[in-house]
């Protein structure tokens, strides 16, 4: 995914059954899903879990590959 997102969506959707017609929808769904975009919504900066009571801002890291080493 994170060396050729575009190719891997258009893979996954296809496999889904619900391939995509545009070349938009699929860097539209990239833009939507992207960890900058979802980092950076206002929801996700200051809302918290209502049943966890974790901030949100705790489910975004790095986004590397393999980071998560680093935090266990």
């Amino acid at each position: 995914m994170k060396k050729d997102p575009n190719a891997e969506l258009r893979r996954l959707a296809c496999f889904l059954g619900r391939p995509f017609e545009k070349e938009e929808e699929v860097d539209k769904v990239l833009w939507r899903c992207s960890l900058e975009r979802l980092k950076n919504l206002e929801v996700n900066k200051h809302g918290a879990d209502p049943w966890l009571g974790f901030e949100y801002k705790f489910y975004f890291r790095r986004g590397s590959v393999g980071d998560w080493k680093n935090n266990m």
